[in-house]
């Protein structure tokens, strides 16, 4: 899966996904304070999916139709790709 990881997400899960076998270009590492549309087309150009805690992105995806691949949403001040296990305080994994 080629991903466009937004600058709000944090390493540890870029790391992650990329020891996962997944692409992911990463803005931090990349251009940091780049805007949300800047983001949008180099998604869209590289044909990438992009990840982000921020809910601007909801705006240009839902009311402004400017994403061609997607965006999935990350939680914000997240550090793990695992899932949280309900009830406990530990993540699975």
């Amino acid at each position: 899966m080629k991903l466009l990881a937004d600058e709000g997400i944090d390493r540890l899960i870029v790391e992650h996904l990329r020891a996962e076998g997944h692409t992911v270009s990463y803005v931090a590492e990349m251009a940091p304070s780049t805007t949300d549309e800047e983001v949008l087309a180099t998604a869209n150009r590289d044909g990438s999916i992009v990840l982000s805690s921020d809910k601007d992105f909801g705006d240009l995806l839902f009311r402004q139709h400017r994403v061609e691949c997607g965006v999935l949403p990350g939680k914000p001040g997240a550090t793990s790709c695992a899932p949280h296990v309900p009830g406990s305080r530990r993540r699975a994994g």
